[in-house]
């Protein structure tokens, strides 16, 4: 769908300036000297963590002379594998910095994940029908059993059709799957710990079956009310995830810290993407909201709405309000890494730093 240069533009200005608005007035924005520090440890963390990962895919480089050389598409592309991984690693480290400091092998576990989930929404995103394959094998495989038990190396690629094996973004993806997998039962080992691993499993394959869902959706097949659901939930869960990574032992009670988080980036993330989705036909809980909301409207003339309407601002306004709850719920104090953490949510909101008061 083509969307004209004025609504786009009128739209991007609304989601910048209402989310801009609603942080700052929360205390929730970084100067230009706190973001330059965060951006910078981050891409230190980042480095180092996809050094550790790529080690984890491939563990023959462990024990040959020289170093497994990896080659990714461009520089960029590298930062960004390392940035999804900074990410999980911080949203780990805010989750528990109220209760007691991170074990090194679990911040790896949850940068892994975020990593994992991120690479299949990227799939999904830019081939549904591939995306939609690649979910539908994950989910043959018994998540919950394969985090129950440790299965031998290959256990996933091994199941790809050669079409999927051939796209090498599926292909790393299933190895950081794999690799997520294996450093599961290494960082909680045991049958101490089975209880755990397996709940993440089953709240994995939930947050996977709510993404196959909202990919393979088709017109009058379910009801708006499951589809805004399904897209809470790919964004929620993952933080549920985290949390229960994170913390190791026992279920927080619910609105936890993790899920007040995952509601919040829910909300940005829509609120940032409207175009791009609206483009895409990519779900989207803002967009739906506004397509059914008054009869039907079609895309273009939703965004149109959304320009003219207080949905923007409602939607900003409860973004800040669960990302502040979330931090709080954490402990999470007023350095790091509450700001490495917030640093990522403003980037990706397109907000400049606030001043130096």
């Amino acid at each position: 769908m083509e969307i004209p240069a004025r609504i786009e533009q009128a739209v991007g200005d609304s989601v910048t300036r209402h989310l801009e608005t609603e942080l700052g007035d929360r205390g929730l924005l970084l100067t230009a000297e706190g973001l330059a520090a965060a951006e910078a440890e981050a891409a230190r963390r980042g480095a180092r963590l996809l050094t550790s990962v790529i080690d984890q895919c491939y563990p023959t480089s462990r024990h040959e002379s020289r170093a497994l050389a990896v080659e990714f598409e461009s520089e960029r592309a590298a930062a960004r594998l390392g940035a999804a991984l900074a990410f999980g690693a911080m949203t780990a480290r805010v989750l528990v910095s109220g209760e007691r400091e991170l074990a090194g092998s679990v911040e790896l576990l949850c940068a892994i994940f975020n990593l994992g989930i991120g690479l299949v929404d990227g799939v999904c995103d830019e081939d549904a029908e591939t995306g939609g394959a690649l979910l539908e094998l994950v989910q043959r495989q018994d998540l919950a059993q394969a985090a129950e038990a440790p299965r031998g190396r290959g256990w996933l690629r091994a199941t790809l059709s050669p079409a999927l094996a051939a796209d090498w973004t599926v292909a790393f993806t299933v190895d950081v799957i794999e690799a997520f997998f294996e450093t599961l039962h290494a960082a909680y080992p045991g049958e101490a710990w089975s209880r755990l691993r397996r709940g993440v499993g089953t709240q994995l394959d939930a947050a996977l079956g709510a993404e196959r869902e909202s990919v393979i959706r088709s017109a009058g097949q379910r009801a708006p009310e499951r589809l805004l659901e399904c897209s809470r939930l790919t964004s929620v869960i993952p933080f549920q995830i985290i949390e229960a990574l994170a913390c190791g032992d026992g279920a927080p009670t619910e609105p936890s810290a993790g899920t007040q988080l995952g509601e919040a980036v829910w909300r940005i993330d829509d609120l940032v993407d409207l175009c791009q989705d609206a483009r895409s036909g990519s779900l989207n809980g803002v967009l739906l909201a506004a397509t059914t909301g008054a009869g039907e409207r079609d895309l273009l003339a939703a965004l149109e709405h959304l320009v003219g309407s207080t949905d923007i601002a409602c939607a900003a306004t409860e973004a800040a309000e669960r990302l502040l709850a979330g931090l709080q719920l954490a402990g999470a104090p007023e350095d790091y890494p509450r700001t490495a953490f917030l640093h990522f949510i403003q980037r990706y909101a397109g907000i400049a730093p606030r001043p130096m008061s």
